[in-house]
C-alpha cells in the first residue's frame, strides 16, 4: 500500500507474507573408516634348519616382521635349552653374529626371535642347523710316508726331517727305508734338528724289532693308563711323570701304544706341544684304512706280522 501524507513524504507498507530464505543444500561429510593396523609377526628366515656353521665365524641372522615391533630379542636354543640371549636388538630384519668359541659344536640348535616387548610374538628355526669346530688343519702341511703306510699334518711355519735312529738289522751295513727303524722329527722350522730336541717325532720299525704288544712301561713312566682311539684303532695310553731308568727324572710325558698290522710305531714329543699334539694326533691316518685292527694283538699272531704305535705327550694334552 502507498500513502500520501503531508508535507510530501511519501511512505510504503507492505502487508505480504515474507519469503522463507533458500539455502544451499548442505554437503555431505563420509567419515573415513578406521586405519587397519598390522598384526605384529615375526619369521624366521636364517637360520632354519641344515646349515653347518663355523664356531668362531660371523654370519647373518635375518628374519622378516610387520605390525609395530621396534627391538627384538634374538635366543640360541640347543634343543629347548636357552644357550645364549641377546637383547633390544634394532628390528632391522638382519643381525651380524659371530659365534662365540664356549659354545659347544652340536646339531640341535634353533635360532628364536621375539618382539623384545611382547613375548607371545615370536618365530624360531623350522628345524635344526649345526655348529661345528673350525679345522684348524685345513691348511697344514701333509707328510705322508709310503714306506711304512701312513700320513700325518702338521702346521705350515714347520719342517720335518727323517733320519735313522741307529739300529741296524743282522747283517746289514747300511739303512734302508722300510727296513730298518726310521724317525720322521717335526719342529718349528727355526729349531736346529741336529743340536734340539724336536717337538713332536715318529719312530718307525719294520717287523722284528719289537715285540707287540709291547706292554706298558711302568719302569719309565709312574702315572695312570687308559683306553683310547686312534684313526678308528683301539689304543692304550701312559701318563705321568718319567723315573730314573728314563731321565731326564720327573719329566711330564704321555705315551699312546697301539697295535696294528706290518710295522713298529712310536710317536712322542718331549716338550709341552698340547694343541699342536692334539691337532696333529687327530690327522694321523694309516694309509690302508682296510686292514682288519684290534686292541694290542699279539706279535706274529697267525704269522701275520704286527704294528706297534707309541705316542708320548705331556699329561692331559690328549684331547681326541
Amino acid at each position: 500500500m502507498a500513502v500520501i501524507i503531508g508535507g510530501g513524504i511519501f511512505a510504503w507498507q507492505y502487508f505480504g507474507t515474507p519469503k522463507e530464505e533458500v539455502k544451499a543444500p548442505e554437503e555431505k561429510i563420509e567419515e573415513a573408516a578406521p586405519e587397519e593396523i598390522e598384526k605384529p609377526y615375526i619369521k624366521v628366515i636364517s637360520p632354519n634348519g641344515g646349515e653347518k656353521w663355523v664356531m668362531g665365524g660371523t654370519y647373518k641372522i635375518t628374519w622378516n616382521s610387520g605390525g609395530l615391533i621396534e627391538k627384538v630379542r634374538i635366543l640360541l636354543l640347543e634343543g629347548n635349552r636357552e644357550v645364549k640371549r641377546y637383547d633390544a636388538i634394532s628390528n632391522t630384519g638382519t643381525y651380524s653374529w659371530t659365534i662365540p668359541q664356549d659354545i659347544s659344536a652340536g646339531s640341535n640348535y634353533k635360532i628364536d626371535i621375539m618382539d623384545y616387548s611382547d613375548i607371545n610374538t615370536f618365530d624360531q628355526s623350522d628345524n635344526y642347523f649345526s655348529i661345528v669346530k673350525k679345522n684348524e688343519t685345513a691348511d697344514w702341511e701333509t707328510y705322508r710316508n709310503e714306506e711304512y703306510g701312513y700320513e700325518i699334518k702338521y702346521p705350515q711355519d714347520w719342517k720335518v726331517e727323517s733320519t735313522f735312529p741307529g739300529r741296524l738289522g743282522p747283517g746289514q751295513t747300511d739303512f734302508v727305508p722300510g727296513v730298518n727303524p726310521q724317525v720322521s722329527s717335526f719342529a718349528p722350522k727355526e729349531i736346529d734338528l741336529t743340536r734340539e730336541d724336536a717337538e713332536i717325532s715318529i719312530y718307525v720299525a719294520p717287523p722284528g724289532y719289537f715285540t707287540c704288544p709291547p706292554g706298558i712301561r711302568t719302569d719309565c713312566i709312574s702315572g695312570q693308563s687308559g683306553e683310547i682311539i686312534v684313526d678308528k684303532t683301539k689304543a692304550m695310553f701312559l701318563e705321568g711323570q718319567t723315573t730314573k731308568y728314563c731321565p731326564p727324572e720327573g719329566r711330564k710325558i704321555k705315551e699312546i701304544y697301539l697295535c696294528r698290522l706290518n710295522n713298529y710305531f712310536r710317536f712322542s714329543t718331549t716338550k709341552q706341544q698340547e694343541d699342536i699334539f692334539n691337532q696333529m694326533l687327530s690327522t694321523f691316518r694309516f694309509l690302508n684304512s682296510n686292514l682288519p685292527t684290534a686292541l694290542l694283538p699279539s706279535a706274529g699272531e697267525n704269522g701275520v706280522n704286527s704294528i706297534f704305535l707309541l705316542f708320548s705327550v705331556s699329561p692331559s694334552a690328549l684331547k681326541i
